[in-house]
């Protein structure tokens, strides 16, 4: 990501950019991890972007995976607008060079209640600038019960080499649990799924794949353990 940058420009060169996809930054960062009590009470978690320079810019984002267990309650909002749970994709309001003045900011924010139940799971949503689908990332919002998070291994990270890869790569499983991998494209449709054992690593071949982005995303069999990661092919 680029180092974020104000900096003031004339108006000619503001509507003379604008239509062009770019970069963008995370103020606080790209994950978040929200204790859940176990009551009915409801904790929203929030994520911003902006841009490094003052153009307009308009967020769209998609839905990689939702692991948040069977029986909570929850719901997603973005730049202006909320929806019943955590939909497939949606597009922000454009943010205008008006809106960054006044200070505003891409978000997103998910509120969820475990409604009593013990568990943990995550939100996986890839963000992105409308005018250019690659010209985005992963954010990820992380939450737990406390019971389920004192069971999670949270000191343990999957790791994935070569990344970026070209015609195969090794996925790492840190636990002392066989866990589930699943490799997802940019549209969230997954191609493979399958078990590593304890401690052990896996090699996929990754010869017939387009050149992209794709996410791989771990999970233990009593959904104590979850991480999602980012692998590039090229």
């Amino acid at each position: 990501m680029k180092k974020v940058l104000f900096a003031s420009v004339a108006c000619s060169f503001f509507f003379s950019v604008n239509s062009f996809a770019q970069d963008f930054a995370y103020p606080v960062g790209q994950s978040v991890d929200t204790d859940l009590p176990p009551t009915i009470d409801y904790v929203g978690a929030t994520i911003s972007m902006l841009t490094p320079d003052s153009s307009a810019i308009t967020f769209g984002w998609e839905k990689i995976s939702n692991t948040l267990p069977i029986g909570w309650d929850y719901s997603m909002c973005d730049y202006t607008t909320c929806y019943p749970g955590v939909p497939d994709n949606a597009t922000m309001t454009t943010l205008t060079y008006a809106d960054f003045v006044a200070g505003d900011l891409g978000f997103l924010k998910v509120t969820a209640s475990s409604l009593g139940i013990e568990g943990a799971g995550s939100v996986v949503i890839y963000v992105y600038d409308i005018t250019d689908h690659d010209i985005g990332d992963t954010v990820i919002f992380n939450f737990s019960t406390p019971a389920a998070g004192l069971q999670q291994e949270t000191s343990s990270v999957f790791v994935m080499y070569p990344n970026p890869a070209s015609d195969e790569f090794n996925i790492v499983n840190p636990l002392s649990a066989e866990v589930e991998f699943i490799v997802y494209d940019i549209t969230g449709k997954a191609l493979i799924i399958e078990k590593i054992q304890p401690k052990a690593s896996a090699l996929i071949p990754a010869e017939d794949w387009n050149d992209g982005i794709y996410f791989v995303s771990l999970r233990s069999a009593d959904g104590s353990f979850t991480s999602t990661g980012k692998l590039i092919i090229r």
